[in-house]
């Protein structure tokens, strides 16, 4: 009688494919995340296995992404429409008529990097006052309250967005006292001077009105950044992204006394002469295509000699071959240039 073979083993038996117990063996040796809970199907493993994940991320990602697009093209819409209001001109007909690509370029060169940063230091800010007195105050509670109680913490919150409201609102005005103004032709003269469109009192209202309702969001949207179970990065930048959104149209409203650059229009077919010969048209440059000129220009009144006053504004469409001479700047002139000197 044959003694059986020790050394052979069965094609089912342990250590093989087929042998579902060493298969659960090899997973339960697996090494899982912390986060990971035991059992959980790693994400990589599930895009691969079930397609409805990969859809899912996917539709997400392009959610994301939309959503990205908008708010720049929002942002810079946003930055030129303040710059038109402030020198007059009606803003949605203007508007609609102007490049997206400017928008786009808007919001990117000047609004964008400045919002996040100011996102970036108000949630450093943001972390620094939580937990003082003040915080305690502007922060949203948790715990059930007593009416009295509730109203008197919404009256603080209100408070405390109309003091920081006032203060953005305070540097708008003082950046459009002294850097911002419509340029308009003096008596036919070359110089010019310039014109305020926009009273002080319009933008005192418009800006303390808006910077205290979006401050007040703000305020009540970083209460609602959980501060448990989340990890310390996805925290931060929920916080800066809610901080940057808000501070996108305070920073319209501050950055818009950086009006457009003043630009001299030079050609025969204008109707402003200067001095040395030639005609010329004045205003404020809002951009240049591969045809026409972009010019937001003012109609003044003249009550008084030398006296002028804000009547109307609107943007001038130029064509290019009407134009000899593109001058920037507020010194911008249209000749005489320097004759070229003698060949060496």
């Amino acid at each position: 009688m044959s003694s059986p073979d020790l050394g052979a083993k069965s094609p089912e038996g342990p250590g093989q494919p087929g042998d579902k117990a060493s298969v659960d063996e090899d997973a339960q040796r697996r090494p899982q995340s912390a986060d990971q809970p035991p059992g959980a199907t790693p994400i990589g493993q599930r895009l691969l296995t079930d397609p409805q994940v990969a859809v899912a991320i996917l539709g997400q990602a392009a959610a994301i992404f939309a959503a990205a697009i908008a708010v720049v093209y929002a942002a810079g819409a946003l930055s030129i429409a303040f710059k038109l209001w402030y020198d007059g001109v009606p803003v949605l007909p203007a508007l609609v008529q102007l490049p997206r690509s400017w928008s786009v370029s808007q919001a990117l060169t000047e609004l964008l990097p400045v919002a996040i940063v100011a996102g970036l230091l108000g949630n450093f800010v943001w972390k620094r006052i939580r937990r003082s007195s003040l915080g305690k105050i502007i922060a949203e509670s948790a715990r059930p309250e007593p009416r009295s109680a509730r109203r008197k913490r919404e009256a603080g919150r209100w408070v405390a967005s109309a003091v920081l409201a006032l203060f953005f609102t305070s540097i708008a005005l003082l950046f459009a006292r002294f850097f911002w103004r419509s340029p308009i032709p003096a008596n036919g003269a070359q110089d010019s001077i310039g014109i305020f469109p926009r009273p002080w009192w319009n933008i005192l209202i418009l800006c303390l009105i808006l910077d205290t309702v979006l401050i007040r969001l703000a305020l009540h949207f970083l209460s609602k950044v959980p501060t448990v179970g989340w990890r310390r990065v996805p925290q931060d930048a929920i916080r800066v992204m809610i901080l940057a959104l808000a501070f996108i149209p305070i920073l319209a409203s501050i950055s818009a006394p950086y009006a457009f650059p003043i630009v001299k229009l030079c050609g025969p077919d204008f109707t402003h002469p200067f001095k040395a010969g030639g005609n010329y048209t004045l205003g404020n440059l809002i951009g240049i295509n591969g045809q026409y000129v972009y010019v937001a220009e003012v109609l003044t009144k003249e009550p008084k000699p030398n006296q002028f006053t804000f009547s109307a504004g609107y943007i001038a469409v130029i064509p290019l071959s009407e134009v000899k001479i593109v001058a920037i700047g507020q010194n911008a002139s249209c000749g005489p240039f320097a004759p070229p000197g003698p060949d060496k």
